[in-house]
């Protein structure tokens, strides 16, 4: 840990002194990661990432090799059989080509997966409807400058399938499937789509879906079905543009099923190069486009099934490959023209060096398994990671290889990995994800087996061996970045935890991974230099060698362990990476009481009023509010909390906010107590002065907050926020949650179960913060939240979607109020109550409290914490640093305070009340 700063007090003031306030993650999202090394200081940049545990790693039983060969999780039940994988610019994984629960070629539904979203076991997923005209089952995918994925091709006019050439539009935050404008010119199924250095993505290759054409080239193309060996060109502006003069049957022909997804990449020289089974190749996509032929790649595919691993050329679609370091790319496995071919599976490696005149192809140690249908993962490393496959076609059983194997490019050797439970083959995928390990999921329909699930592989470098066995490796830590949106040429600054001993820094492109090719990877190794904790990289100057697109830097130290990695733009006119999304379908256990079945999965719950209906089982469930009646399905509540199991619906008994009246409370005499540090009275003079006017406008509640227009929003017992215009009108918002703040109608910020930071506008939760557990707002627009790790306060100055969040320096709190930006008042962890500006040292005002509100015109109220005064309420009525406090009728445990004249108070009870 670092050595915690002690900041001056004023005299006769006593606080204690917090650690250095670990960062809230802003502007930019980051998956949370594993092994710490240090608390985290005060950021040198804007753009800060926050160091915290890695849900993925949390409970792994780590074997005693893990440091050496790695390890899997165990597997995980996934909500359809991800024949296609995408990491999103705010690290949620999309994925699809199946319905939900269904062994079917549909690619019209989509799953979402937030890796920071775990319960139990089983991963969170929320599943989005496709466009039913578009059918992107066996398509391609690639992302727009505008942070939206690009899913072109695929199936022509299945059922209910009626645009045989459209595209469908992910978009940035994986909340909404739209249809693409643009139609392609020809069919592309089995195409692939990369990024040219203009941004711009083009189509190469494909074919008319099961119609194959390589046992009669020559027939099939006098049949006139090749006309997509014609590539093509999208821009959002204006659609797709045929490249004509790149016609190739060369590089997109019939021929050994070279227009089955052929790899290709943008070279440092501005031009694709590609290879198409046996063939190598370079498009032009200048003008028209060309083509030019760079030779051949191996001799072609090899049927005797008699031969070695060591003889089958590592040619054709069943092959892997990867550009693992600038112009330098990785070929393994293969032998296959397709998924039927009963072929004997390659084991070789080759690699292929494109930085010069003409390619430089050297055979390199073969790995340990032949392998057809695996994929290559490029690592933060720079190592490739390559996982599943057969040793012979698409066979599982005695043939299929559940060992990860590793090609170290410092080597050119490989090492054999610890094994998974599963067979991945045909229609399988590997993404990267941000903590470093990799996601390996799907395959089948068709196949040996139809996989609705996935597992982790963890790579070596998340482990180190101490005393004899394998525990978590301490990583390096990006602290902070200079910006989110970098251009290329630009010195992007990097704050690190620690600048001793980093070996290398790079820039890994986000995943899009199909049929044992991820086209959407490459790794960009950065040049660097070093200024104490800050390292200043030097971004390509060229989009050839780094196209436009998402991106993680990562940092490697020499031992050889990366930093998780954090998402940035690169490139003139990219947009800014998104936060996280986050739908009120997130599977939760149920809270509170009152719950009974309502209806079976697939019947109907009615609600009397508006009532809290949650879907689910076990302890998994989701609940929204219903008026009316609702399906106990998975498309009326928007995910499946539990897949493969029968789950309910259950309904809670009455309105969780209730309306009401209760008789004014008597009143008394009393004095001024601990909070008011000296004397004064309350409720008038020795016979006591009757109370304002209680009025119970609620029940139920836990947590409190109203703003100046009479907004109220209160937490239940059920973790639900209801509503309402100072208890008129209660209804609930989606979601569930433990905090709650208002800035006024329709405008909400929140905390949710899983310690984030939410802001609810246009009807819909987004993330804007995580690692809280208290909120306050203020009527001009600032947020606060206390930093569940250390009780750091933080601030964001402007009610809008982005991670823009200060610490409050000095400050270490249980509760937070706000009058306005520059005036925070907070319940200190030693229960006093401490005033700061933001910027100078804060300054004791009160004591013994549990729970405060501020209002707009200044002034403060808190629930007393003393010995005798618990449950008090005290007002101070100026926004200074006097101890001017005065007690007001009542008793409570939480409280809000819309103005001076009003108080919105919880009751020991969950009674809402209306001072």
């Amino acid at each position: 840990m670092t050595p915690t700063n002690v900041l001056r007090r004023p005299s006769g003031a006593r606080h204690r002194s917090p650690l250095r306030a670990r960062l809230l993650r802003a502007t930019i999202s980051t998956t949370l990661l594993a092994g710490c090394g240090a608390q985290a200081r005060a950021a040198v940049f804007p753009v800060a990432p926050t160091p915290a545990q890695d849900p993925l790693v949390m409970n792994l039983t780590i074997p005693a090799d893990a440091a050496v060969h790695g390890m899997w999780s165990g597997v995980l039940p996934w909500s359809l059989v991800a024949i296609h994988t995408a990491l999103l610019p705010n690290g949620t994984v999309a994925s699809y080509g199946s319905p939900t629960g269904s062994a079917v070629q549909d690619g019209r539904t989509f799953d979402l997966w937030d890796p920071l979203r775990i319960v139990g076991n089983s991963p969170v997923h929320t599943t989005l409807a496709g466009v039913a005209a578009v059918d992107s089952f066996c398509s391609t995918s690639a992302e727009l400058p505008n942070g939206n994925l690009l899913v072109s091709g695929g199936i022509v006019s299945p059922s209910g399938a009626t645009d045989d050439h459209g595209s469908v539009l992910l978009n940035d935050t994986g909340t909404a499937v739209t249809q693409a404008g643009a139609t392609l010119a020809q069919d592309r199924y089995y195409a692939s789509m990369v990024t040219l250095g203009s941004g711009l993505p083009i189509i190469l290759g494909g074919n008319i879906p099961y119609s194959y054409g390589y046992s009669d080239p020559d027939g099939y193309m006098a049949s006139g079905f090749m006309g997509s060996m014609t590539p093509e060109v999208y821009d959002p502006a204006s659609g797709w543009r045929s490249l004509f003069g790149a016609n190739s049957r060369l590089a997109f022909g019939p021929d050994y099923s070279r227009y089955w997804y052929p790899r290709a990449w943008l070279a440092p020289n501005g031009k694709l190069f590609g290879i198409s089974s046996e063939q190598m190749w370079s498009l032009d996509p200048t003008g028209n486009g060309s083509v030019t032929s760079l030779g051949g790649f191996k001799t072609a595919m090899k049927f005797d099934a008699g031969i070695s691993a060591g003889t089958a050329p590592n040619v054709g679609p069943t092959s892997t490959a990867v550009m693992y370091d600038i112009g330098k790319i990785l070929q393994v496995g293969g032998n296959g023209r397709y998924n039927g071919d009963k072929t004997v599976s390659s084991n070789l490696a080759t690699t292929i060096d494109i930085n010069g005149g003409s390619p430089a192809v050297r055979d390199v140690a073969p790995m340990r398994y032949g392998r057809q249908w695996a994929t290559a993962t490029v690592l933060p490393t720079g190592q490739v990671a390559v996982t599943g496959g057969s040793t012979f076609a698409d066979n599982d059983g005695a043939s299929a290889v559940l060992a990860a194997e590793t090609w170290d490019p410092a080597t050119a050797k490989w090492t054999v990995g610890a094994s998974g439970a599963v067979y991945r083959g045909y229609h399988s995928t590997a993404t990267l994800l941000q903590d470093g390990a990799v996601l390996v999921a799907g395959g089948g329909v068709p196949g040996p087996v139809d996989n609705l699930n996935a597992e982790i592989f963890y790579p070596s470098y998340f482990f180190k061996s101490v005393a004899g066995r394998a525990v978590l490796a301490t990583r390096p830590q990006i602290v902070s970045l200079s910006t989110s949106q970098v251009a290329h040429g630009q010195t992007l600054g990097v704050e690190v935890n620690t600048a001793s001993g980093i070996g290398k820094v790079a820039l890994v492109r986000l995943s899009a991974t199909t049929h044992s090719f991820n086209t959407g990877q490459r790794y960009v190794n950065l040049s660097f230099t070093v200024a104490g904790n800050v390292l200043s990289l030097a971004v390509p100057s060229s989009p050839n060698t780094a196209p436009p697109g998402y991106y993680q830097v990562v940092v490697v130290d020499s031992n050889g362990v990366p930093s998780p990695g954090v998402i940035v733009a690169l490139g003139a006119g990219m947009a800014p990476p998104t936060t996280r999304m986050v739908p009120a379908n997130i599977a939760v256990p149920l809270a509170g009481e009152g719950w009974s079945t309502c209806a079976a999965e697939g019947g109907t719950c009615t609600a009397a009023g508006t009532q809290a209906v949650a879907f689910g089982s076990g302890t998994q469930w989701i609940t929204q509010p219903v008026s009316g009646t609702v399906a106990c399905t998975v498309a009326a509540f928007g995910a499946d909390p539990m897949f493969g199991t029968a789950k309910s619906c259950r309904i809670q008994s009455g309105q969780a906010v209730a309306g009401g009246t209760t008789p004014a409370p008597s009143g008394g005499s009393g004095t001024a107590g601990t909070t008011g540090g000296g004397s004064g009275t309350a409720g008038g003079g020795s016979g006591g002065t009757a109370a304002p006017t209680a009025v119970t406008i609620g029940s139920g509640g836990v947590k409190i907050a109203a703003a100046p227009d009479g907004t109220t929003a209160t937490v239940n017992t059920s973790n639900n926020i209801w509503v309402s215009n100072l208890g008129s009108g209660w209804q609930m918002l989606p979601g569930t949650f433990k905090d709650v703040a208002v800035l006024g109608a329709n405008r909400f910020y929140a905390i949710g179960l899983d310690d984030n930071v939410y802001r609810y506008a246009g009807g819909a939760w987004s993330q804007v913060g995580t690692y809280a557990n208290a909120i306050s707002a203020a009527s001009d627009g600032t947020i606060a939240i206390v930093n569940d790790q250390n009780g750091t306060i933080y601030l964001k100055t402007t009610d809008d979607a982005g991670w823009n969040w200060q610490a409050v320096p000095g400050t270490a709190a249980k509760r937070v109020a706000l009058v306005k930006s520059g005036s925070i008042y907070y319940v200190g962890t030693d229960g006093n109550v401490w005033r700061t500006d933001g910027r100078t040292a804060p300054v004791q005002v009160g004591n013994a409290a549990s729970a405060i509100a501020a209002s707009a015109d200044g002034s403060v109220t808190v629930v007393g914490s003393g010995a005798d005064q618990v449950g008090a309420l005290w007002r101070k009525p100026t926004d200074d640093g006097q101890w001017n406090w005065s007690q007001v009728p009542g008793t409570a445990v939480q409280v809000a305070a819309p103005d001076r004249t009003m108080l919105v108070t919880v009751s020991a009870s969950g009674d809402i009340v209306r001072r």
